[in-house]
């Protein structure tokens, strides 16, 4: 195959599965907010091997568009959404590690609905990349997730808020604001990513 052949099709096939591996990433995140630390330690190991899968997609991705001559859309928009969603995992991956070194296993209940939205973000996010190639019926997708990260945003504002209401230890309190900042910004990557897709599907139209 000449070094400068069109390979859309494997572009789109490489964001679908980046686009898998948030999607499995967040059901590990909610999962791990309510495990103790002994199974948690399994899911961290699980998060990590997404995690290399990710770097290992996104380095692929980045090598096949400079060796092509012709890629589905704009080069540096490809490079820049498939570290944005490498991003994403990074995050993810490490608020599970921050749970751990930390040895928190009890959470304050707005963790467990800041996890909820990220996962249906991720999980829309997924299905946007998935239908990537075909740029149709993404708008439903599209707004989903930009809704999703500002219900997220409330709920860090108020988690923020009972954090240092003076009912917490102030250690915890610098643990379960790291832990939550990790999280949220997840949830804004998610919406970078969301926000790159719609510019794509404007020029393409």
């Amino acid at each position: 195959m000449p070094l400068f052949a069109p390979k859309s099709g494997r572009f789109y096939e490489r964001f679908a599965a980046i686009g898998q591996i948030i999607d499995e990433s967040s059901v590990l995140l909610v999962d791990a907010l309510k495990q103790g630390l002994s199974e948690r330690k399994e899911t961290l190991k699980a998060l990590q091997v997404l995690e290399r899968a990710a770097d290992s997609e996104v380095r692929e991705l980045v090598t096949e568009a400079a060796q092509s001559f012709v890629t589905p859309f704009d080069r540096d928009d490809m490079m820049w959404l498939a570290r944005t969603l490498d991003e994403v995992v990074d995050q993810i991956e490490g608020s599970v590690d921050q749970m751990q070194l930390y040895g928190c296993e009890l959470f304050p209940p707005d963790f467990t609905e800041l996890g909820r939205i990220l996962r249906e973000a991720a999980s829309n996010t997924a299905e946007a990349l998935e239908r990537l190639k075909q740029q149709k019926k993404l708008g439903a997708y599209l707004e989903r997730v930009n809704q999703l990260e500002r219900d997220g945003d409330y709920v860090y504002r108020r988690l923020q808020t009972l954090l240092f209401a003076g009912t917490y230890q102030p250690l915890d309190v610098m643990k379960f604001t790291n832990i939550a900042d990790g999280i949220e910004k997840a949830l804004d990557s998610l919406e970078d990513v969301i926000h790159l897709l719609e510019m794509i599907l404007a020029e393409s139209n």
